[in-house]
């Protein structure tokens, strides 16, 4: 099972047409381990089209998607 998957299965579904993928990363600013990519016309906390955003646990990426990410 890929990291978006993981990902995935702990999101509600209205949420997974804004994923691109999930993946680890090496040199991340702030100790973080992982990129979230986005889709296109995704708005991430008021950034149109942010393309990635770090996190540091796939805990922190569910919060981050679900108080941050909508469809413009």
């Amino acid at each position: 099972m890929t990291y978006k998957e993981k990902l995935l299965k702990r999101l509600p579904k209205h949420y997974h047409e804004m994923i691109y993928d999930f993946v680890p990363a090496d040199g991340l600013v702030d100790e973080c381990k992982y990129l979230i990519y986005f889709n296109l016309g995704v708005s991430f906390c008021g950034y149109k089209d942010p393309g990635s955003w770090p996190v540091k646990t796939m805990n922190e990426a569910i919060q981050t998607i679900k108080e941050c990410c909508e469809y413009e």
